[in-house]
């Protein structure tokens, strides 16, 4: 004999009952099954029923009857098991989404600093020239001019006269 099975496919909950007195199959849109209720309640003829109460109703929409006990509470796991199935996979999709998002940021991050970069060291080297243009001086031709004697001291006003003629 068949079990009762459930899943959920396109945001429906689908209960097949093949082992219920009367095999039955129920689709409930998955929104009013998280608003809703599943409860076991037993029969005026002895079975068991498996019930749906949607949200506000006072009345349940009976799904299956079953003739043991044992039959309609693995049916409501199998119900259960559907539905926390679906929380997980939700659970995981949002996890994912949310690691992309954080993929593109810091890959924008990484792009931005890397513009910043290239745009300051130009502006810094840009500043340094300039500086160097202001106080009249080349500082290439600071360089080659006005060696620096190697091993002796010196001081520094006989190095800038030597700079200055």
């Amino acid at each position: 004999m068949n079990k009762t099975t459930a899943q959920i496919k396109d945001e429906r909950l689908t209960i097949m009952a093949p082992n219920a007195r009367t095999a039955s199959v129920m689709s409930l849109e998955l929104s009013k099954v998280q608003e809703g209720e599943f409860t076991l309640n037993e029969t005026k003829d002895g079975g068991t029923a498996l019930e749906f109460k949607p949200a506000g109703r006072k009345t349940s929409d009976v799904i299956a009857v079953y003739n043991k006990s044992s039959d309609a509470s693995k049916a409501l796991k199998a119900v259960f098991e559907a539905i926390g199935g679906s929380k997980k996979r939700n659970v995981i999709g949002f996890m994912l989404y949310i690691l992309k998002i954080l993929a593109l940021t810091i890959f924008v991050i990484i792009i931005i600093a890397t513009l910043l970069f290239f745009a300051l060291g130009q502006t810094v080297k840009d500043v340094a020239t300039e500086g160097a243009m202001v106080s009249g001086n080349n500082t290439q031709d600071i360089i080659d001019t006005a060696p620096l004697p190697v091993g002796e001291p010196f001081l520094v006003d006989e190095y800038v006269k030597t700079l200055e003629e």
